[in-house]
């Protein structure tokens, strides 16, 4: 299936930039029509009110970048602490995002901190902190390199969290000994092949925050259903997603996703497996076109 290419009969296809391919929806609050989405969980908000049109789910506002067969991108978040001369902080943020419906946090995420003499901490549920700190350090501006983040002014772990994270961040010394170059401190859960580290003109860029904050996604992994197989989900035909001509059902395993499962075309197939009347073969489908 193709993100964006099948959406049930009636729903709108497209929010700016974002496909919104069923078994997600988009929920139009001021107009009567199908229910596009195949359950709240899978509702999508969209708003369109500001410069740019901004999609959420529908149950929370946990802002949405992209969607694809297995993956979702999300909005990201920063904890924040910034020093003043005396080492009295100014300005603090701390955030958490707890997921609701079937969807969890993916591996490709890490915690990356970035700063001087910081060290940040991030919880998978409230006050159950995961058993590893992570700091950062600098001796000078010098050290600090673009493009390394293994220490010196930022550092990057994986952290093993489901549906809830909160992030704490503190200074060994509230920069004071390096104030001139890096009078703040940061850390986020995010994408790690999309973060780039700027180097020394990361520590001091007043815009750090919202550049990161829109170019650094979170990736989560989802299901159709949680908890449940393939063969327990397929006892239910009126419930099955996967009952369609041409469909197949995948069983996720328990690791990062608590175990679930998805619905893909059978090979040589393409489409929505999850509409009726389900996937075509790849050939039929390239000659309609060409009629």
């Amino acid at each position: 299936m193709k993100a964006g290419g099948f959406v049930k009969p009636g729903c709108q296809i497209k929010f700016g930039s974002l496909d919104v391919p069923y078994p997600f929806g988009i929920i139009l609050e001021w107009k009567k029509g199908p229910n596009c989405s195949m359950d709240n969980w899978f509702g999508i908000t969209c708003n369109s009110s500001t410069n740019l049109p901004k999609a959420f789910f529908h149950h929370s506002n946990i802002e949405i970048f992209d969607i694809s067969d297995t993956k979702l991108r999300i909005g990201n978040y920063m904890a924040e602490r910034c020093y003043n001369q005396s080492g009295y902080i100014y300005r603090a943020t701390d955030p958490f995002i707890n997921l609701g419906g079937t969807s969890t946090f993916s591996d490709a995420n890490v915690l990356t901190v970035v700063g001087c003499n910081d060290y940040g901490n991030i919880y998978q549920a409230k006050d159950d902190l995961l058993p590893k700190g992570y700091n950062t350090t600098c001796h000078n501006a010098e050290e600090v390199l673009k493009h390394k983040c293994s220490g010196t002014g930022c550092c990057q772990v994986s952290v093993n969290v489901h549906k809830y994270f909160d992030i704490s961040l503190n200074s060994y010394d509230n920069h004071t000994s390096n104030m001139s170059y890096s009078p703040c401190g940061y850390a986020f859960y995010g994408e790690k092949n999309a973060f780039k580290f700027g180097g020394f003109s990361d520590l001091n860029d007043t815009a750090f925050v919202n550049k990161t904050i829109a170019t650094i996604p979170i990736v989560l992994d989802w299901v159709i259903a949680e908890n449940i197989t393939c063969a327990q989900a397929s006892q239910d035909s009126k419930s099955y997603a996967c009952r369609y001509n041409n469909s197949q059902c995948i069983d996720i395993k328990p690791g990062r996703i608590f175990g679930g499962y998805r619905c893909s075309c059978k090979q040589g197939n393409e489409g929505n497996p999850y509409l009726s009347p389900g996937s075509k073969d790849k050939l039929v489908v390239v000659l309609a076109i060409a009629d």
